[in-house]
């Protein structure tokens, strides 16, 4: 019924949107392990978490990079 290109580009497609719907209610506990107290930069980190997805869907990738940003530029 499907083929496997067809399978995997809906995957793809299917990932970044459950990926910031994951993401966005657990922003409160984030910020708290993170001691963020501005709304705006607790914002950001949800910004910075899709634009990483631009780079390519890596898992490691995107903590990495949000760990970087909240703990040198915050």
């Amino acid at each position: 019924m499907f083929d496997s290109a067809s399978c995997e580009v809906s995957l793809y497609s299917f990932c970044p949107p459950l990926a910031s719907s994951m993401m966005a209610p657990g922003l409160p506990e984030v910020a708290a392990k993170y001691n963020i107290t501005n709304p705006t930069v607790i914002a950001l980190t949800l910004s910075i978490f899709l634009i990483t997805f631009a780079f390519g869907v890596n898992h490691k990738f995107q903590l990495e990079t949000s760990r970087f940003i909240m703990t040198h530029l915050v």
